[in-house]
């Protein structure tokens, strides 16, 4: 057994993206072959149990003390160090040891894995409560949403399951600012969300700015919360001229320092778009935050801004059209939870955009997390 194990590791470390993919559809296809029907109502039924417990952990600094401390804690050390009462604590820790979150070395002792590092990880414990705190309401009240709407499309991002159950009529991102330790968990968490590889590695922008000047706008990042996106644009292309400028709402940009070459300016993408003939209208992770007719509506601001050779960057997951994987579906499901919003196929994405007036020039993926840079023009 266990030669086989190390055989199948080794087979998946040597292994290019798609291979990985099937290797990692395949197990998920043995859990399902070895476990009986009961046990897979039991684990399609355990997921807030295990995200519960999780949680549980990640207020109380429990991993983040199995993790500093590195060697093994029983029961009374961590109630001691937490404040958590013992006989309560101990079967959070045997919940913990049975989902992997923590290792049990021995009777009442447990020890830090890899999973328990990344719940004591700053960023991936904030953006891990970000999701249990206000999706996973949203998440809870989804089938009753859709139910008493029919199970018809969401149009709007103030009539989602999010309202439901939260009780509220603000947004997920108004609710956000007016709750300031959402907003912490939020910002902390979406640091986790970057990715190793940049739009700007496949998309041709010298060629398309040879003819750029420091007078003209380089690049808009609208919606571009603290700057990151342009921050490295700007560093990347330190030798091209023209402006480069982010666009958020200023409660967002309040949080981003300054950067040498990037400019901050305030702005709704809901209304019309004040800067004319930049040549870069980019978007990371915008759209998919919205239903499509207020994906329309963004981009209707834009359009009638461009110059002939402007471009809209729109940087995005494209689904495939089956096969798609885990964790791009759930993203897609906290979208729609959230906000109504969607991750797309390429399809589509034609028929959003064409319905804003757009057309495809092309779509260039450029990372395995099915990120792409999609190139859009007037019709």
């Amino acid at each position: 057994m266990d030669a086989a194990i190390q055989q199948i590791k080794n087979i998946y470390t040597q292994a290019d993206e798609d291979t990985r993919k099937s290797i990692k559809n395949e197990l998920n296809n043995l859990q399902t072959f070895f476990r009986s029907d009961l046990d897979l109502v039991s684990l399609m039924a355990d997921g807030p149990v295990r995200f519960g417990m999780a949680k549980v952990g990640i207020d109380l600094g429990t991993f983040k003390m199995l993790r500093d401390h590195g060697e093994s804690l029983s029961t009374a050390q961590l109630a001691e160090k937490s404040g958590a009462a013992p006989e309560l604590l101990e079967r959070v820790l045997r919940a913990q040891a049975t989902f992997n979150l923590i290792d049990q070395t021995g009777d009442d002792k447990f020890k830090a894995n890899r999973l328990t590092g990344i719940c004591a990880d700053e960023h991936a414990s904030a953006l891990l409560s970000h999701q249990y705190d206000l999706f996973g309401p949203a998440f809870s009240a989804l089938p009753s949403f859709l139910k008493s709407r029919a199970y018809k499309p969401v149009t709007s991002s103030k009539d989602t399951a999010f309202q439901q159950a939260h009780n509220t009529t603000l947004t997920s991102f108004e609710y956000l600012t007016q709750h300031p330790e959402h907003m912490e968990h939020f910002e902390k968490g979406m640091k986790m969300m970057y990715y190793d590889n940049w739009w700007f590695d496949v998309y041709p922008v010298r060629s398309e700015t040879h003819h750029s000047s420091p007078s003209e706008t380089l690049l808009i990042d609208l919606g571009g919360c603290q700057g990151q996106q342009a921050i490295a644009f700007r560093t990347k292309f330190s030798d091209v001229p023209g402006r480069v400028v982010v666009q958020d709402m200023p409660e967002t940009l309040a949080g981003a320092g300054p950067a040498e070459g990037v400019e901050l300016i305030a702005h709704d993408f809901f209304t019309p778009q004040p800067i004319e003939r930049a040549k870069f209208y980019y978007m990371r992770r915008v759209l998919h935050d919205w239903p499509d007719e207020e994906c329309v509506r963004i981009l209707r601001n834009i359009v009638p801004v461009m110059a002939p050779d402007s471009r809209i960057i729109i940087d995005e997951m494209v689904l495939p059209e089956r096969d798609v994987p885990e964790f791009a579906v759930y993203i897609d499901v906290t979208m729609f939870a959230a906000n109504g919003g969607a991750e797309r196929t390429t399809r589509e994405w034609k028929a959003l955009l064409d319905r804003a007036g757009l057309r495809v020039l092309s779509i260039l993926p450029y990372d395995p997390k099915l990120m792409s840079v999609i190139e859009a023009v007037p019709k």
